[in-house]
């Protein structure tokens, strides 16, 4: 530092209007930042959300009591309270007798207090000497006990002329009561019935004093004080049986979903599933009022009871909200209180886009498991009820555990979910396939397995959008056909025969009917059950086997399927050959004839070298 550095330095230093200047706006930088601070914690968002929840709770408590005073019986209220007056008149009329019945009914209450008193002193008492007299018998103390004996006695005695004082007071006591019931006893039962009436408005009238904003309400909230007893507070659920891994730190899980879902394990704000509103018109009419037409849905959510509170989050269900939380089941970040640090996921675009408007949403990157979207919940329900067959109330769940083993996706991908490590393929055997279908129709199915069967698990591999040029066509049919010489060249080529009998098509019809084949599959014209994964459609549709199948083949496969593939599913009905040529004649009548009309496309010999 030069030397005039140094002078500037000094001058600065020892000058007291700038220090002062300085000290100043320092100290008004603190106070404006203490002042921002405090107001900060004092508006978080989930303390406003609190506060209209109690406003919107106290809307509807003010409209529960004006109902409430409504359904008063006033020609009831008008009757009691003219007895009471009647009631009243009596007791003015007999005053005297009543006042001096309650002054000596007060006096002959001291007096059996301690009558009471002394008799239940006297009793312990006795209970020690008796004790002392048992013991000097017990050790042989023979002199010791006779005395004993003789206080036990005395003591007794007095034990029973307390016992008469007391029971001779207790027999003027209800003298003098029965005179008081006599007089005003009436007014007393008027005075409850009354009450009855007024019982309803009153407790709703004690619930609206504690949402009204009074000064005590104002006051436990407000800043600096809101640590003794707030009303607004951070609500959460300690799950320590259940932990989260934050890097490979166990640490247990704290749920403070119900921060902001305030009414989540509370009756009476349930959300209608069509519309997507309370249910409760006067919460509908809340709503409506409060916020704009495009808040109206997320604060519905905000404030609404969980579906089904016989079977999540009460006491009495199978998930009660102290032991499961939310998080268990939705995911999300368990100590999250504000809208994105919570890790919460959209249903749809639409969702994120408001959700971006309103609240600034953005996807949360540093949480490993975001929460569920609504449609996925049921996902989590597989942690626990592992093992299985199937989830009660979880549709959507047992819906795609049935697809995933009906279509097979275990047959390519690795699924760690018990059950699903050593089911067989989904898929027929197709080392006999030359015995049981011609390479005409191989050729087409390889090609568009949806044209032959529209509900197919077989998946259209060939002539795809992407691929479904000229030149792919032409080498889409090279494969195809290179496929079909693979497998037929390398089939084994079982012979089968005519059925022995001639079958008759009206009793093949009746026996399908009749023997179960519609328990597995769809079949006949008028049989369609709208899904082809259904838990019904456990066999294929067989609607189109004349076009496929042989009837040597359809007949054998009928009296003996386990004798075509031993795996099989399909039961051995124990048929006659009669009853399997009938089955054979109605089931060869069933075709896709636009299928069968299909001419395969000719090999680009060039293109198949290639």
């Amino acid at each position: 530092m030069n030397k005039q550095q140094q002078q500037g330095f000094r001058d600065f230093v020892y000058n007291v209007n700038k220090l002062n200047m300085v000290f100043a706006l320092s100290s008004v930088a603190l106070v404006i930042s203490t002042i921002w601070m405090v107001w900060d914690d004092y508006n978080r968002e989930w303390k406003g959300l609190q506060r209209e929840a109690m406003a919107m709770e106290q809307y509807k408590v003010e409209a529960s009591l004006q109902a409430a005073q409504r359904e008063i019986d006033q020609d009831k209220l008008n009757r009691i309270e003219a007895e009471i007056a009647r009631v009243e008149v009596s007791i003015q009329m007999q005053k005297a007798r009543y006042e001096a019945a309650l002054e000596v009914l007060e006096d002959l209450k001291g007096a059996f207090y301690k009558a009471d008193q002394d008799g239940k002193f006297q009793k312990a008492e006795y209970d020690v000497i008796k004790y002392e007299y048992e013991e000097a018998a017990h050790r042989g103390h023979e002199k010791e006990a006779a005395r004993k004996k003789a206080v036990m006695a005395r003591m007794d005695s007095m034990i029973g002329v307390f016992r008469l004082v007391r029971e001779e007071g207790e027999a003027k006591q209800a003298a003098q009561q029965k005179i008081v019931d006599e007089v005003a006893g009436r007014k007393e039962a008027l005075e409850k019935q009354k009450g009855a009436l007024f019982r309803k408005a009153e407790l709703l009238q004690r619930r609206l004093t504690s949402l009204v904003p009074s000064f005590p309400n104002v006051f436990r909230n407000l800043p600096m004080v809101d640590f003794i007893d707030p009303s607004i507070e951070v609500r959460q659920i300690v799950l320590g049986d259940l932990r989260n891994d934050i890097n490979f730190i166990q640490v247990p899980k704290v749920d403070r979903c119900t921060t902001c879902h305030v009414n989540i394990d509370r009756e009476g704000y349930e959300i209608d599933p069509e519309t997507g509103r309370f249910r409760d018109g006067v919460l509908r009419k809340y709503i409506q009022e409060a916020y704009p037409e495009e808040e109206r849905p997320g604060r519905t959510k905000v404030f609404a009871t969980h579906p089904r509170l016989d079977l999540y989050l009460s006491s009495a269900s199978a998930h009660p909200i102290d032991q499961m939380g939310c998080t268990t089941c939705h995911l999300g970040r368990d100590r999250g209180v504000t809208f994105n640090n919570t890790a919460h996921t959209p249903t749809d675009e639409a969702e994120a886009r408001r959700w971006k408007k309103q609240y600034g949403w953005k996807k949360m990157k540093y949480w490993d498991h975001p929460m569920f979207s609504s449609q996925y919940v049921e996902a989590s329900c597989a942690q626990c009820h592992t093992g299985a067959v199937e989830v009660k109330h979880a549709n959507r769940l047992n819906r795609g555990m049935h697809l995933i083993r009906t279509t097979g996706c275990f047959g390519c991908h690795k699924i760690a979910i018990p059950g699903f490590q050593d089911l067989r393929k989904v898929g027929p055997d197709l080392r006999k396939i030359a015995g049981k279908v011609e390479r005409r129709w191989t050729l087409n199915w390889v090609r568009d397995p949806s044209g032959f069967r529209p509900a197919t698990k077989m998946p259209k591999i060939f002539d795809l959008p992407n691929v479904n040029s000229p030149e792919d066509r032409t080498r889409n049919t090279a494969a195809i056909n290179a496929i079909v010489t693979y497998l037929f060249e390398r089939s084994e080529r079982p012979v089968y025969p005519d059925p022995p009998v001639k079958g008759d098509v009206a009793r093949g019809e009746a026996l399908v009917a009749k023997v179960g084949c519609r328990g597995c599959h769809v079949v006949g014209k008028d049989d369609d059950v709208g899904q082809e994964y259904g838990l019904r459609n456990f066999g294929p549709n067989i609607n189109d086997v004349g076009s496929k199948l042989s009837a040597g083949w359809l007949f054998a496969w009928l009296k003996a399927p386990e004798a075509y593939f031993p795996e099989t599913l399909m039961p051995n009905l124990r048929l006659t050959d009669q009853e399997a040529a009938d089955i054979t004649a109605y089931l060869l009548t069933l075709r896709n004839r636009d299928f069968e009309n299909r001419r395969p496309a000719e090999v680009d010999r060039a293109v198949r070298d290639q």
